[in-house]
């Protein structure tokens, strides 16, 4: 995060699956850090992928 008086850090790219439509953030892992959820609607049925935050 960007504290007061600092420069944001250099983007980060992640590799997703193909035909992403929308990600949201939210903690869905329960551990109070947030993770990423990838909705795939590109396939039938629609199907999403779950990214769970593993940092420290």
């Amino acid at each position: 995060m960007n504290q007061a008086g600092s420069e944001f850090a250099p983007p980060t790219a992640y590799p997703t699956a193909n035909g992403p439509v929308s990600v949201t953030a939210a903690d869905f892992s329960g551990d109070g850090k947030p993770d990423l959820a990838e909705l795939l609607a590109a396939r039938r049925p629609s199907t999403f992928v779950i990214y769970i935050n593993t940092t420290a």
